[in-house]
């Protein structure tokens, strides 16, 4: 194994006449990062690292005698005794803290102390020779053994990676074992080396440089990977992915000069060496630059947007301006001066010192404008002690010189427009524009921070503040501000999102506001407007604003089964709550399901309300007029498993004049009922409207009673009604009676009954009863059922079904000889027909359980209180023996 310096290496082989070629080598890496500790990390005691090194990089193969890494620092005196490590991997990245190579797969090639470099540059390591297949990935570890420490300056040069490529473990005082290595750092770089010994065969160039740089061309430099002379080249926005560039095929100029850029665009650059054969280096890059400003071409409008100084601008001085809305004291209230808001403004913070600082705008050419003028927004207002300020000076580059536009140092609540006709100063070339802010001699420039907004450079300013009043189903009034003093305009509008250019064009106009006709309701459009100057100058347009035309009155038919996710077309959801539209709902509410038939709709839903009526939802407008008897139908659900209480859902109907109440409900069914509602008694004076509102319970949690409506609709009233008002009374064992409500004068009907959540259609069928209430019999007891009910208003003409409803069954008798060992049902439940008394008061009563050993699975138990009396107790179902009468007896505790 070698244990000597390369440097002594060298010597012995110039002593002798042998050199080295200069290019029997091979870099990987050309990045100047540092604090990564790899290869190791000077500032501790000990460094075990290992970094992968992958075969595309290195793009060759043969016999690696010396290894370099760069170092940038002063010292390693302390850190100077290393062993390396070599070896082939399939690895391309390290996937865990873990994640070591065993040393044992790679070989020992160097193992000593060599010299301190005492000064940054490469370190040259004479190691045993190793030969590179060149289709693995080369791993190599570096065990730095001395126990010393040098500073945090002294570091080596790495290159950014996307993978974990890097592999460290660094120690203060435990010397790490390369053979069973503790969990390292991974790291994102890895550390520039060279690979002596071996050579590419058409190395690839390096050393790129990028000068002479214009606001349209650059020239691209670098230094030939050996002496090739034709070279490739891809360019692009920086960022671009490597094979969609654009590609410079064959050139042989270095420096290559790049044009047909664009101004302050930043790019991207590789470059190839090309020697010949179809022999091709790997691609060096990307080196990056930024093309200069260059001349900005006018009209020119800054409303700072961004929160960063804007393109191209200079912003200069002891204090920089800031981009937000956010100055204070006086300035707070001033707010962003661009119509619409949204964006910010630039100002001075005074409270910092202000100083002298310099805002400059772009170079700007306006030899293309007939009257060049300038215009800007200011504000200044020192509320806390008025009369103490801070100058703000506007000045303006002829392209010779700056003449002075404003001096201000004052105070307004509002602010304050700066408009300069140009059209008078000799220009000679590109303008400018400065806006220099200067402390105040004395007094509290604290409390004076100054603002600009809204930049604008022109000859014709376009028009601002655009506005939409009078909107009805097919029309709207278009209103603007004028940009300066004209009074003519271009009008392009359209539906919203269409592409200027391709929308309806209104040529000079004279009318601010316009009247925008022949529109379609309930639809959305996007509008522009232009200041038109006269002499054929028109300024940029401004745009688009958006407004959306109110709905016509709807037809009738009417309905709405909630097909969609959302609100309704020209319904109103106003809030603050707002009703929700799906199929699922929340606690006693979950099993509703879908009301319309044939499902695969939704229902509109009100979750957890608050307040008591502040959560509408409201149809349209419907026009009935053409109805004889017009019928309102919908259905509700509410349904409180959880507590006792309930929201209240309050059914309104406009009748052209006033609110009328169809119903108030707040209670429990588990089952959709129905509201049918026949209008004709009502004095309706124009088109009707109707309201669902919910309001909160009094107490409680109101998020257990969802409230949810669905298929509302507004139509001719049938000739045969359905029954609405099902109820049930006499509930006994083995039958009820069922009754209902029912507008007419029918005195058939047909039912239809079975177990609770039967499909209809599939249950029994009583037809043609004129039983009303209809005694229902030979139920089953303690059992749930759902029952229907339709309308037999003579052959062929029957209602449609009525809602359901629900009702169960009491507990029957039992006779004696009685037995119940609890085992029938799932704990903590008591078997049906028992009630549990919680006498006491207390938070203990009877439950069942199967933790007790001596009677298993279940048995029945209640938790001791020695506080309170134990009086606690459950009523088994009612037993008699034959003969006698029946009887319920309380078992309780003592």
């Amino acid at each position: 194994m070698k244990r000597k310096s390369t440097y002594l290496k060298l010597l012995v082989l110039l002593l002798l006449g042998i050199s080295f070629g200069a290019n029997a080598q091979v870099q990987v890496g050309f990045g100047t990062e540092t604090d990564q500790s790899l290869p190791i990390e000077p500032y501790y005691g000990y460094t075990y690292s290992q970094v992968i090194y992958l075969a595309s990089e290195v793009y060759t193969s043969g016999t690696i005698t010396e290894l370099q890494w760069y170092f940038n620092g002063n010292s390693l005196n302390q850190s100077n005794d290393w062993t390396i490590y070599i070896g082939h991997t399939s690895k391309t990245e390290f996937s865990s803290a873990t994640d070591w190579i065993p040393v044992s797969s790679m070989t020992e090639v160097y193992s000593s102390t060599f010299t301190d470099p005492g000064a940054p540059g490469w370190i040259i390591f004479d190691i045993d020779d190793w030969t590179y297949n060149g289709t693995d990935n080369i791993v190599v570890a570096v065990d730095e053994n001395k126990p010393g420490y040098n500073t945090t300056s002294d570091d080596f040069y790495c290159t950014a990676v996307t993978d974990n490529r890097g592999l460290v473990r660094y120690e203060i005082s435990t010397n790490p074992d390369p053979n069973n290595p503790l969990p390292g750092t991974m790291e994102t770089y890895i550390a520039n080396i060279i690979f002596g010994g071996i050579t590419q065969s058409c190395p690839f160039p390096t050393n790129q440089t990028v000068s002479g740089i214009t606001d349209v061309s650059a020239d691209l430099g670098w230094t030939a990977g050996e002496n090739e002379s034709t070279w490739n080249i891809e360019w692009g926005p920086t960022g671009f992915t490597q094979g969609s560039g654009t590609l410079i095929s064959g050139t042989t100029d270095n420096p290559y000069s790049l044009t047909g850029l664009t101004t302050y665009t930043t790019y991207d650059w590789y470059v190839q060496a090309d020697c010949g054969g179809g022999d091709q280096s790997l691609w060096t890059g990307p080196d990056t630059f930024t093309t200069d400003c260059g001349t900005y071409g006018t009209p020119l409008y800054e409303y700072f947007t961004a929160s960063v100084t804007p393109d191209c601008w200079s912003n200069a001085g002891p204090e920089l301006w800031l981009f937000s809305t956010w100055a204070s004291y006086g300035a707070a209230a001033a707010g962003d001066h661009t119509p619409g808001g949204g964006t910010k403004y630039a100002w001075i913070d005074g409270s910092s010192g202000v100083s002298t600082n310099e805002l400059l705008t772009s170079f700007m050419d306006v030899s293309g404008l007939t009257t060049p003028k300038f215009k800007f927004y200011y504000f200044s207002n020192n509320t806390n002690f008025p009369g103490e300020n801070n100058t703000l000076t506007v000045d303006f580059w002829d392209g010779a010189a700056w003449n002075n536009l404003l001096t201000y140092a004052g105070d307004n609540a509002d602010w304050l427009e700066g408009l300069y006709d140009l059209s008078g100063y000799s220009i000679t070339g590109d303008v400018q524009f400065r806006f220099v802010v200067t402390e105040m001699p004395s007094g509290q420039p604290i409390y004076n921070d100054i603002l600009i907004d809204d930049i604008s450079v022109a000859s014709c300013f376009p028009p601002t503040a655009q506005t939409e009043t009078n909107i009805t189903a097919s029309s709207a009034d278009l209103g603007w501000t004028a940009g300066e003093n004209e009074t003519t305009w271009n009008i392009e509008w359209g539906p919203t999102g269409f592409s200027q250019g391709g929308g309806t064009m209104i040529s000079g106009t004279t009318d601010n506001p316009y009247t925008l006709i022949g529109l379609s309701s309930n639809t959305t459009y996007d509008w522009y407007v232009q200041a038109d100057c006269g002499g054929g100058e028109e300024s940029s347009w401004t745009g688009p604003s958006t407004f959306t035309t109110a709905c016509t009155t709807f037809p009738t038919p009417f309905s709405e089964d909630f097909t969609a996710s959302d609100t309704p077309d020209c319904w109103e959801n106003p809030g603050p709550k707002f009703w929700t539209f799906s199929a699922s709902a929340g606690y006693g509410a979950a099993a509703a399901g879908d009301h319309t038939a044939g499902g695969g709709t939704n229902f509109a839903k009100m979750v957890s309300p608050s307040g008591a009526s502040s959560n509408e939802l409201l149809t349209p407008f419907i026009d009935v007029s053409g109805l004889t008897t017009p019928e309102f139908k919908f259905y509700y659900f509410s349904n409180n498993t959880n507590t006792d209480e309930n929201n209240t859902l309050t059914v309104d109907f406009w009748d052209g004049a006033a609110w009328n109440n169809l119903l108030t409900y707040a209670g429990n069914d588990e089952m959709w009922q129905v509201g049918i509602y026949d209008l004709s008694g009502y004095t309706i004076t124009g088109d009707v409207q109707f309201r669902f509102i919910v309001g909160q319970m009094p107490s409680g949690y109101a998020g257990y009673n969802d409230i949810l409506i669905d298929d509302v609709s507004v139509d001719e009233a049938p000739s045969c009604s359905e029954p609405t008002a099902l109820l049930e009374n006499n509930i006994a064992d083995i039958s009820a009676d069922l009754n209902w409500t029912y507008i007419g004068l029918a005195t058939k009907w047909n039912i239809e009954w079975g177990p609770a959540g039967f499909t209809p259609g599939s249950g029994n069928m009583i037809t043609g009863t004129t039983s009303k209430p209809y005694p229902l019999t030979g139920l089953t007891m303690n059992t749930t059922y759902d029952w229907y009910i339709q309308t037999h208003c003579g052959i062929g003409n029957e209602s449609a079904w009525s809602a359901g409803s629900r009702f169960t069954t009491l507990c029957g008798i039992t006779t004696v000889p009685y037995f119940e060992d609890f085992d029938g049902v799932t704990y903590p439940d008591f078997p049906a027909c028992m009630v549990v008394e919680n006498t006491n008061g207390d938070a203990y009563e009877w439950v069942t359980t199967n933790s007790d050993a001596l009677s298993p699975p279940n048995t029945a138990r209640i938790q001791y209180n020695p506080s309170l009396a134990m009086d606690d107790g459950f009523l088994p179902e009612a037993r008699k023996q034959p003969g006698e009468p029946a009887k319920k007896d309380p078992l309780r505790t003592r």
